[in-house]
């Protein structure tokens, strides 16, 4: 909960100073409007903030004078008249306004991740489908564990070696030829990419 303590003392030094123009005031007017504020947020919506409800009977205590309502606590206050304090208040509002931020952190996530999609590649075909991007950030997932996995395979190196004629590897003579392992491969197939071409 926010302390008005000192910013009060000020503007009462202030409200009471020659050389000032109603600041003193006027923040002490916006100070007691918050505090109301919070005391109404506070309230009880069962009871109205009396903390007691007519249970529906009436009650006389002399012939002369009219009836009283008969009341019972609220259950809902437990007859205080307010939903907890004014501190609680505050403090689910800084908790509400946390959340707000990390869900507001969490979307931008998203949409970052939904940025690093190519395109449709990992939607439903044939019409494109709609699987979330937790599905499809999945499917990439895959994708990349496969492709780490053959990468790696000797066979798969000298085919590319060959496609992409890495390393001098159209060479008929091997004196000519050099190694080439996966990360030559895949700069190669970057280099293409980039180019545009077609696998």
């Amino acid at each position: 909960m926010t302390d008005y303590s000192a910013l009060k003392r000020y503007a009462e030094c202030l409200a009471s100073s020659q050389h000032a123009y109603g600041e003193g005031e006027m923040i002490l007017a916006l100070i007691a409007e918050n505090e109301e504020l919070g005391r109404y947020l506070c309230t009880c919506r069962d009871c109205g903030g009396e903390g007691a409800l007519h249970t529906g009977d009436w009650h006389s205590y002399s012939p002369m004078e009219p009836p009283e309502p008969v009341m019972e606590k609220c259950g809902e206050c437990d007859g205080t008249g307010l939903l907890g304090e004014i501190q609680d208040l505050y403090q689910m509002i800084t908790e509400r306004d946390q959340l707000k931020a990390e869900n507001e952190a969490l979307r931008r996530e998203v949409e970052e991740c939904a940025a690093t999609l190519p395109g449709v590649t990992y939607m439903d075909l044939p019409d494109g489908g709609a699987p979330t991007i937790a599905e499809q950030l999945s499917r990439m997932a895959r994708d990349a564990e496969r492709w780490r996995f053959v990468s790696q395979l000797a066979w798969f190196v000298d085919q590319a070696a060959w496609v992409y004629d890495i390393g001098n590897a159209r060479s008929p003579w091997a004196g000519e030829r050099s190694a080439v392992d996966a990360d030559d491969v895949e700069s190669a197939i970057d280099a293409a990419m980039g180019k545009g071409e077609q696998p």
